[in-house]
Parts: C-alpha cells; sequence; structure tokens
C-alpha cells in the first residue's frame, strides 16, 4: 500500500514537470510505451506545438495503473528492509530517499534501457531519464522515497501485531 501512495505524488509531480516536453499526460504515456507508443509521440508532438493537451484516456489509466503497480512493488521491497533493519525515526526517512535515489539509478541504468530492445517503445523506453529530464527524474524518485520513509517513520511507533498479543 505505501509504495502506491508513494507512487502516486511521484506521478502527479512528474507530469506537472514534464508537461511542456511530454504533454501534461506524456508522463503516463511513457509508461504505457513499452507496448504502444502512439499516445507519447502524438502527446510530445502537440506539447512542441503548442497546441494543448492531448489525452488518450486508456493510455493515461493504463500508465497511471502500471506506474502504480511499479511503485507498489518496489514498495513492498522498502517494507521488508525496513522491517528487517528495525528503521525507525529520521532513519527510516533517510532510508526512503537513498532508497528512492537507487530505485531511479536501478531504473534509469539498467531496467528500461534493458526492456527496450523488447518493447514497442524501443528507444523511447531507454531514453526515458533523459525524455524526462535526469533532474526531474531524480526529485520524482527522491519524492517517492521521502514518502516511503515517512510512511516507516510513521509506523515506527506501532508494533507489529504478533508483538502486540500476550504471551500464553
Amino acid at each position: 500500500m505505501a509504495g502506491m501512495v508513494a507512487a502516486l505524488p511521484m506521478a502527479l509531480f512528474s507530469m506537472a514537470a514534464t508537461a511542456g516536453e511530454l504533454g501534461l499526460y506524456g508522463r503516463l504515456y511513457l509508461v504505457t510505451a513499452i507496448v504502444e507508443p502512439g499516445p507519447l509521440e502524438v502527446s510530445m508532438a502537440q506539447a512542441a506545438g503548442g497546441a494543448g493537451t492531448f489525452l488518450e484516456v486508456g493510455g493515461a489509466v493504463a500508465g497511471m495503473a502500471v506506474h502504480l503497480g511499479i511503485g507498489a512493488g518496489f514498495g513492498a521491497v522498502f517494507a521488508l528492509l525496513a522491517r528487517a533493519l528495525r528503521l525507525r525515526g529520521p532513519v527510516a526517512l533517510a532510508a526512503g530517499a537513498v532508497y528512492g535515489l537507487a530505485v531511479m539509478a536501478l531504473m534509469g541504468l539498467a531496467v528500461l534501457p534493458a526492456a527496450a530492445g523488447e518493447t514497442a517503445g524501443g528507444e523511447l523506453i531507454a531514453d526515458a531519464p533523459r525524455l524526462i529530464g535526469w533532474p526531474v527524474f531524480a526529485v520524482e524518485h527522491l519524492l517517492y522515497g521521502l514518502v516511503l520513509g515517512l510512511w516507516a517513520f510513521r509506523g515506527a511507533e506501532r508494533e507489529p501485531y504478533a508483538a502486540q498479543q500476550p504471551s500464553r
């Protein structure tokens, strides 16, 4: 759950930050470009021409769903690490920030370039960090990690359910 919650402000920030280059929904179309690059290409062309916002509802909804799903997966990994390492307080927040940047590096330098050759989006996928802009890519992942860290920070006061049960 925390990963999906963290992925939402990440996506909204990125959509706003890249609206001029990719179009308002272009960041979501970038996710779906793995299977269908058309909406991203149209959105980028319209943004470049100043023709307004291109909305293809199916592509935008699919992009958000995939983005939230990926966020959930990485969030689950962070939750397991936070629990195993017993992250508490400000350390959890800092660990979340570092984790978000690690996810950025993994996705931008390994996963997206490797996936590009196997997808319909090809170079659009491989160039995603450049299309978004590395500074925006870094800030969106930092935001994601900070929200995860805040979630762990908040949850630090609560012990796991099993620990709350009286011994018999």
